[in-house]
């Protein structure tokens, strides 16, 4: 068994530091909230080859929504701190040491941002890319002489782009329909259609300017709106301030770890003796029967069976296969499914635990039915940040962490920002101050839940899949009209 697991480890995770083996997830008091932050809706409008149009900035002052259009064609953080001080200056709204601008997809305003790569800290968070500057603003006017001699005071000013996609992974449209600030359509402006006019906003200014700047305004108040919306809801349900993460992931692993996780979970590597599951090696089927666990299967399905459902990774990749006959590594819950569908299983090692109240009655389970309670029990925004909630922890317990500034070439060249040529020797002179060594796992890291909740939940849809599948994807399986549907999952 040990180097059944020992040649499963270097086949899989062996580019991951020993953090794997002795992060321990504990339970966490609420970050103080940040207090002394202005926040501003920030978009921009550009032509179709990447052309800068404008600078859009939204803010709430108390609660209307104030929003303003500057015209440029090129932008630096410096310009771009001028507009939001001149932004603030005119709609009454104080200027606090820490901005905090919120774009949705934040990766197509910051690349308008001259010098972006020199000039920003930047991290990703899956899709969501953030940035992170400072400015030192002098007030020259009538104080000329106090900066000649050296003796004026700067002021500092920290700048933070957060992207309001790493909260919510939609289209702005569906966010501000949520909020109720739905975008502007330009459906028969001029006689055309809107695709029209997003293929040539420059000609859209040109020719019906007020048409463009409602337009333009809009995505910035959506998204100054949906941010301290989220913001407000966060702090009144769960004591948490959103400033304080980047994505409902992150807020989801906040909430599991403040309001119910009661003591820490120590890797079974480090101290076996400390968990209160008892885990037991096996080596045959009958010494398996009633745990749940980890095991290594040699297995064969019959022949004639469409959907296998025990994964083997590629000899060539990560991918998983799902053959007819093989070794894998896997969940009991689905050693139990392949006998179901008529597997024999030729071999079997592992370890496991029988399940008693501590484990049936865990902290993961009392959330998940909290949430899904308050998903069915809400509506509009709220129902929707519960939804995600529901089913973004599990994620977070077998996340990685990985080169930021890889992360961050791969996204500016998924989008647009440089080209694939461009990407060797911008990673290569990229050299930000900021560059730390992240750790390879997360603080959340739970390798054994998650991995018992993916074969838990791979095991359910098999037997739907069983039932002769036309497509499967993450969260639902499409069946033939009229396919009987009756089985063990719908009755678990």
């Amino acid at each position: 068994m040990t180097k059944s697991l020992d040649s499963y480890r270097t086949s899989t995770i062996a580019g991951l530091s020993d953090s794997k083996f002795d992060t321990i997830l504990k339970p966490s008091k609420p970050k103080k909230p940040i207090s002394n932050v202005t926040i501003v809706g920030f978009d921009t409008e550009f032509t179709i080859d990447g052309r800068l149009l404008s600078v859009q900035l939204a803010g709430r002052n108390e609660d209307v929504i104030v929003s303003r259009v500057f015209y440029t064609s090129e932008l630096d953080k410096e310009k771009l701190f001028s507009y939001v001080r001149q932004f603030c200056q005119e709609n009454g709204i104080e200027l606090a040491e820490t901005i905090v601008l919120v774009a949705h997809f934040a990766s197509a305003e910051i690349s308008h941002i001259s010098n972006f790569l020199r000039d920003f800290s930047l991290r990703t968070y899956n899709r969501a890319l953030e940035g992170s500057t400072e400015i030192e603003y002098f007030d020259a006017s009538g104080r000329e002489n106090e900066y000649v001699e050296g003796t004026a005071e700067v002021e500092r000013y920290k700048l933070r782009i957060v992207d309001l996609f790493g909260f919510y992974p939609m289209s702005l449209d569906t966010v501000g329909k949520m909020y109720g600030s739905e975008k502007i359509s330009l459906e028969g402006v001029g006689g055309r259609e809107e695709k029209y006019w997003k293929e040539n906003m420059d000609l859209l200014l040109s020719e019906h300017a007020e048409n463009f700047e409602a337009y333009a305004k809009r995505d910035a108040e959506v998204a100054i709106l949906a941010y301290t919306r989220m913001r407000e809801f966060y702090q009144e349900n769960h004591g948490l301030d959103v400033l304080r993460y980047k994505t409902t992931p992150g807020l989801a692993m906040a909430i599991f770890r403040t309001q119910y996780l009661r003591e820490p979970v120590v890797p079974f590597d480090l101290h076996p003796e400390s968990y209160h599951t008892r885990w037991t090696q096996f080596a045959s089927l009958d010494e398996s029967e009633q745990l749940e666990g980890f095991a290594e299967v040699e297995f064969e399905f019959p022949s004639n069976l469409l959907y296998p459902n025990l994964p083997v990774p590629g000899e060539m990749s990560d991918k998983l296969y799902f053959p007819l006959k093989g070794k894998s590594w896997c969940t009991l819950a689905e050693v139990r499914e392949a006998r179901r569908l008529g597997a024999s299983i030729n071999r079997i090692t592992g370890i496991g635990f029988k399940p008693g109240l501590e484990e049936i009655n865990h902290p993961v389970r009392q959330y998940a039915l909290d949430f899904m309670q308050k998903k069915r029990s809400t509506k509009g925004a709220e129902r929707e940040t519960n939804k995600l909630l529901l089913n973004s922890l599990i994620g977070k317990f077998v996340e990685t962490q990985k080169d930021i500034e890889f992360g961050q070439i791969l996204s500016l060249v998924k989008h647009g920002a440089i080209t694939a040529e461009q990407a060797p020797q911008v990673y290569k002179e990229k050299t930000s101050p900021h560059r730390k060594r992240p750790r390879d796992v997360g603080g959340g890291w739970w390798i054994e839940a998650a991995s018992l909740i993916l074969g838990k939940a791979r095991a359910l849809m098999s037997q739907f899949i069983s039932k002769g599948a036309i497509m499967a994807v993450t969260d639902s399986v499409l069946l033939p009209t009229g396919t009987d549907i009756s089985c063990p999952a719908r009755r678990t």
